[in-house]
């Protein structure tokens, strides 16, 4: 193994003072203080399917099939994220569905995550000083400025989705172990360097984060993107270049074998029935990425008031070059940023490696993969980026006027702090976010129905509230929205029949055309599913018609997915009481998702019903071969007695009552 012992002439790092150790409490205890209000805040949007009502994750006892199937209870095919699904288990025996313990939870992975931060930005001053001490910033300054960064991060306005959105645990909690391996990837690097360090810790340093990262989020898997970015921008000087070897093979293996694994794993469902359903095109998609990303980039350095919002469903969809005339814009900044990075690569490394880091971070959210297109929690890693790209190209800027510097940093932490603290006192009351969203969101649907949801909950009964009045005029004006979907119409419908009145059947009709007129989504399936059981369990007014129409034209689009086939199996089931057409719809169900216990329990469950007995225990028997661990026990334990119940039902000798056909389906969510 070749060094250079002059790389490390100098002592690389000095034992921080007393004054460096307070600035880092201080920077700690002020993100935790611009938090503290939002943490009485109450659960929003992804969290009520995620966590709220996922039963699944309700556990309550140390039971070993309780955690598994908690773990396994991800509401979603493509997924597992076993690890973040089991912390919210955690929470949940210990508080129950109180939000505050949640939300506390992600406070500190985000406090240990800007720990991190410090310890990665360190890790880097260190390299470029091993490869450049010319350009780096002086032994001394260099732990100032990776706490600055830290500092930023902690406080950036940007990363409030990503602490108290508590389902966003699975970015903040993904994030965590990329930013462990970066640091020790780095630690390791430089032992390399040093000529005491080895390529099997190296690639140690990578491997065990990436898998580990992976089980609480899939963009884990970025975590050897962001190491190859280091390489590429600080290891190609001639002096590192006998190392470069045993790195190479290590990248080799480490990018291109998950780059097949990936695109195998795409093209099982990409496309097929089973993506996810959105209103544009891949190619309408990465057009209007191309502003997004410069509105991640405004928005993370430079946020206005209105900007940063839960909410972004508002924003208009590229649909050419020049549709809007910005797309091109944002498409030559792109690469103005890109190429900037290739030129400055030598001169200001970290400026070219904080714009590789932001567009990497962006690499599965931001490209192909059908995904809503716009999230701020997407920017938790790649805002770093952004920071580091910055702080240090500044400093090296304006070394020698350090009184000017240390204001504009404080300046610019206050802004930070003040923004973030602003956000988090709306973000402590459900009502209070819910009115600042819409106000800042007024062609947002999907603000527009969560400030209706919230004064219709405060209405409760009254017939005549004023805010029943405000909210009803909120969702006539949401379900009017271009880019809305069915969920104001449906809430519309669910109001009037809570407050005893006919819905009107234009609600209906509305909710039928947009069914129509554009590719479902999931919340058009909540939409639907809630109306079915609603009339299910008999509190809202008997309109089969209506009800069999809107499923029907979802139905009759080309494969319509699995989830709606296992809704039309329950509105057969459960409201029109028609054997053949059910249990063949929760056939389909079971065909299309084969490893599902749950469906294949729902087809068994329809069996029972209808009398159909021996299949039934054929297909119980199925799902016991795959209950391992005791995941699939209380699933068995309900089927178990419902068979029984039927077979006793079925003798002669006994008039026991048949399992009752209004029994809602497991995987089925809350009215």
């Amino acid at each position: 193994m070749h060094s250079n012992p002059a790389l490390f002439s100098g002592p690389l790092r000095s034992p921080p003072c007393w004054r460096f150790r307070l600035a880092s409490l201080l920077a700690a205890v002020l993100a935790a203080a611009i938090y503290w209000p939002g943490l009485a805040g109450g659960f929003v949007f992804d969290d009520f399917s995620f966590i709220v009502a996922n039963r699944d994750l309700h556990v309550e006892h140390w039971v070993l099939g309780d955690w598994v199937r908690a773990a396994m209870s991800f509401p979603s095919a493509h997924q597992g994220r076993w690890l973040t699904m089991l912390s919210f288990a955690a929470n949940h025996i210990a508080h129950g569905l109180d939000p505050f313990g949640y939300k506390l939870v992600n406070l500190a992975i985000h406090l240990l995550n800007g720990w991190l931060v410090y310890k990665v930005s360190r890790g880097l001053f260190t390299l470029w000083a091993a490869q450049r001490p010319d350009q780096a910033p002086p032994n001394e300054s260099r732990s100032w400025v990776a706490l600055l960064v830290a500092a930023l991060w902690l406080c950036l306005p940007i990363n409030l989705t990503g602490v108290l959105y508590v389902s966003q645990r699975l970015e903040s909690l993904c994030n965590l172990f990329v930013l462990a391996g970066l640091a020790w990837y780095l630690r390791e690097r430089v032992n390399l360097l040093r000529g005491r360090g080895s390529p099997f810790r190296l690639a140690a340093a990578l491997i065990i984060p990436t898998l580990l990262g992976l089980l609480a989020k899939e963009s884990a898997i970025l975590l050897p993107l962001y190491t190859a970015c280091i390489e590429i921008v600080f290891l190609q000087d001639a002096r590192s270049r006998p190392l470069r070897r045993p790195v190479v093979e290590l990248y080799a293996a480490l990018l291109l074998v998950p780059l097949v694994v990936g695109m195998y794993w795409l093209s099982t469902w990409l496309g097929t029935e089973h993506s996810y359903a959105r209103p544009f095109t891949i190619a309408e998609r990465l057009l209007t990425e191309s502003r997004v990303m410069l509105h991640y980039v405004q928005w993370t350095l430079l946020p206005q008031p209105n900007d940063l919002t839960l909410y972004h469903d508002d924003i208009l969809l590229s649909r050419g070059l020049m549709s809007p005339p910005s797309t091109s814009l944002a498409i030559l900044g792109i690469l103005a940023l890109l190429t900037i990075a290739a030129l400055q690569r030598h001169r200001r490394p970290m400026l070219s490696l904080g714009i590789a880091w932001f567009f990497g971070g962006h690499l599965l959210t931001g490209t192909i993969i059908p995904l809503e297109l716009v999230f701020e929690h997407r920017n938790y890693f790649p805002s770093i980026g952004l920071l580091l790209a910055l702080v240090p190209t500044l400093y090296s800027q304006f070394a020698l006027h350090r009184g000017a510097l240390i204001a504009a940093a404080l300046v610019v932490l206050g802004f930070y702090a003040f923004s973030t603290a602003l956000r988090s006192v709306e973000w402590s009351d459900p009502s209070r976010l819910g009115l600042s969203e819409a106000r800042k969101r007024p062609n947002s649907p999907r603000a527009q129905y969560e400030f209706a949801h919230n004064y219709l909950t405060q209405a409760g009964d009254d017939k005549t509230s004023p805010l029943r009045r405000e909210a009803r005029q909120a969702l006539e004006r949401c379900r009017r929205m271009p880019t809305a979907d069915t969920q104001c119409d449906a809430a519309l419908i669910l109001d009037a029949n809570r407050t005893d009145q006919m819905p009107d059947p234009a609600w209906w009709a509305s909710l039928t055309r947009k069914l129509s007129a554009r590719t479902p989504n999931v919340s058009d399936y909540s939409a639907v599913m809630v109306l079915m059981q609603c009339q299910i369990a008999g509190r809202c007014y008997y309109q089969p018609m209506e009800l069999e129409a809107a499923i029907n034209t979802v139905m009759s689009r080309p494969n319509p997915g699995p989830l709606w086939v296992d809704l039309a199996a329950q509105f057969e089931t459960f409201l029109t009481r028609r054997p053949e057409r059910a249990l063949a719809l929760f056939a389909e169900v079971v065909r299309l998702e084969p490893g599902n216990a749950v469906t294949l329990g729902n087809l068994v469950r329809a069996q029972i019903v209808f009398g159909h007995l021996d299949q039934a225990e054929r297909g119980l028997d199925a799902i016991r071969r795959v209950n391992r661990l005791g995941a699939y026990d209380d699933l068995i334990y309900g089927l178990e007695g419902d068979l029984r119940q039927a077979r006793l039902a079925a003798s002669p000798t006994t008039s026991s009552p048949a399992p009752s056909p209004t029994t809602a389906p497991q995987d089925a969510p809350a009215p």
